[in-house]
This record gives C-alpha cells, structure tokens and sequence, in this order.
C-alpha cells in the first residue's frame, strides 16, 4: 500500500490533478498484475531469430524498415501469445500501435 500512496503523491504533485493521480494508481495496480512472464526473454530470442536489432524495436522512428522490422517482431510475440499491451510495455508502445503493427499486412509481408 505505502508504493500506492507513493504513486498518488508523485503524480498530485506533479499535475495537481486528482482523477489523473487516482487514475495512476489504478494504472500501477493493473500493470502489477500482468502476465507477461518471460516476455522479455521471448523478445531477445524473436530479435535474434529474425535477425533484428532490439533497438530497432524500442525505437519510435517511422522510417518504414524500422517499421517493418518492429512490425515483424510484434506479430512473431503476439503468434507466441503475448497481448498487445504486454508487448507495448516491453517496447514503450502504445497496445494500440502494436496491434496496427501487427495487423497491417503490407508492412510484415
């Protein structure tokens, strides 16, 4: 509880907002109770398999090779079962922009 009341103070006193320092604790809630058990693994041996750098990954340039390199490794952890929030946390994506990756065909293909 004494890490909830951490994030609550932290985010009052930097926005002075709060619905957005309650809506931060329930963020830290849901993220600590996640499922993405040996994501981080499985996102080193994708990288490495596809030949990819996890650079790349992380990055947010939109040049279209990097984005058809992070595209690649998004559908290959999602094929694995990884959820699209999962695997935007590990890379600091938006889900949503991890799930576009993954469905657009004429960027993996």
């Amino acid at each position: 509880m004494t890490y909830a009341m951490d994030v609550f103070r932290a985010t009052y006193a930097t926005t002075g907002n709060l619905a957005l320092a309650v809506e931060a604790v329930y963020d830290e809630a849901r993220r600590s109770n996640r499922d993405d058990k040996g994501l981080d693994i499985a996102f080193v041996g994708v990288c490495r398999e596809l030949g990819i750098s996890q650079k790349v990954v992380k990055s947010h340039y939109r040049g279209a090779s990097s984005a058809k390199e992070r595209a690649t490794v998004w559908r290959r952890l999602y094929e694995l079962g990884y959820s699209y929030s999962a695997i935007g946390r590990l890379t600091g994506h938006n889900h949503a922009t991890v799930r576009n990756g993954v469905l657009r065909k004429d960027r993996t293909e």
